[in-house]
């Protein structure tokens, strides 16, 4: 994981706590150094809680995605979903007995925890060719109809 990063305050097993989100260095498959997105919380005084996300050592593939440990977090599924900082999109990689579910991180979060120029670079690790406004836009979209409103 990179070194530390802005945060967010949450409410986690009844818990404050402190969002926190990295980059894994990766390689793909044509030999080229990736990022993947980590996240992390972290007690208020900084000590680590526990890691809400799985590496494969490899390149997800898709932009924003990331898979959540739901072998060693039972609820984080509904954490990320109830708050709003990622959603299902469908994919899966499946590790011994279990199958971790890829999710795409909400462009808030992302512009949260991350430097501008870190989400350049991550764009560019996936030739994305976009920006953070219209990214928000789409996000609020998705909200929207989840809830109903569109």
């Amino acid at each position: 994981m990179s070194e530390e990063r802005n945060s967010i305050k949450v409410r986690y097993d009844d818990t404050e706590l402190l969002l926190k989100g990295g980059f894994y260095d990766v390689t793909d498959w044509m030999g080229k150094e990736k990022h993947l997105i980590g996240l992390w919380l972290e007690t208020p005084d900084g000590e680590y809680y526990t890691d809400l996300t799985r590496s494969f050592g490899e390149f997800v593939g898709q932009y924003g995605c990331f898979f959540p440990d739901v072998n060693n977090e039972s609820h984080i599924e509904q954490f990320l979903q109830d708050n709003c900082f990622a959603f299902p999109v469908g994919g899966q990689k499946t590790s011994g007995f279990v199958t971790y579910p890829a999710y795409h991180i909400s462009p808030y979060v992302m512009e949260k925890l991350f430097t501008l120029e870190e989400i350049e670079a991550y764009e560019r690790d996936y030739g994305y060719i976009g920006n953070l406004e219209d990214e928000k836009k789409r996000f609020d979209e998705f909200i929207a109809a989840r809830q109903g409103r569109a």
